[in-house]
């Protein structure tokens, strides 16, 4: 709610899966957000008994800002929510099998799926690098953490049946990485799978002015310039250089 109002600006319009929960922390990965890096994988195609060995590339997505303690590179996680995938188990559910959702996998696992003919396009997987961490109040009696954002109204809690639809848009994102050509249409796409999770600019924000300029548009302005500064590395092409 309110975007332009986060102190962490990467979360505006933003779609966050939480991968662990217990007494002293809540860990995320952001996946809708993309990034200018990619995996290059290597994969022997088993195809009528020939096995040529192919590089793939799979783009990469910002997860987060937090990595491992005393690593220099930021974990990888590997998802999908595609029910092909699910028949062939190719990795395993975050949660209860029963109620869907996505799974998660490891390299390997994508490897072997993608070396099986009919199994697994890269489009398949989301790849995500690094993860966000909220720190749980240790005080009795106070609500800190991810929970103390939500009741606040920075964040929504999305049903799971929704998951779906946002992965169809976060395999649409997987075409390329992000690049300045091509940033307001992963600003676009991003959006959409942050709609699919039930996001709707905030009713205190629509048609409220800020000096002039209406508080959705400063949003936008503060999406695409953390966004330039901070992934592409260019503040300046938010001006359309």
């Amino acid at each position: 709610q309110q975007p332009f109002l986060l102190d962490d600006q990467e979360f505006s319009e933003s779609c966050v899966l939480i991968i662990q929960d217990d007494d002293a922390i809540t860990v995320g990965v952001i996946l809708n957000i993309p990034s200018t890096h990619s995996v290059d994988i290597e994969v022997d195609i088993q195809d009528g008994g020939k096995s040529p060995k192919q590089t793939i590339s799979i783009p990469q997505r910002h997860g987060g800002r937090f990595g491992l303690k005393g690593q220099q590179t930021k974990p990888t996680v590997w998802l999908h929510n595609c029910e092909r995938l699910k028949e062939a188990k190719v990795g395993s559910p975050l949660g209860d099998d029963k109620s869907g959702g996505f799974w998660c996998c490891s390299q390997n696992d994508v490897v072997a799926a993608l070396a099986t003919t009919g199994v697994a396009t890269a489009q398949d997987f989301v790849c995500i690098n690094g993860f966000t961490v909220w720190e749980k109040s240790r005080d009795e009696g106070t609500i800190g953490g991810l929970l103390a954002e939500i009741l606040s109204g920075k964040f929504d809690v999305v049903p799971r049946e929704w998951s779906e639809e946002i992965y169809e848009e976060l395999v649409e994102q997987n075409e390329s990485i992000l690049t300045a050509e091509n940033l307001d249409s992963n600003l676009d796409l991003a959006r959409e799978a942050w709609k699919c999770a039930g996001g709707s600019p905030s009713s205190k924000a629509k048609g409220k002015c800020v000096k002039g300029t209406k508080a959705e548009a400063l949003a936008d302005m503060a999406r695409k310039s953390w966004w330039s500064t901070f992934l592409l590395g260019d503040p300046s092409v938010r001006f359309g250089k």
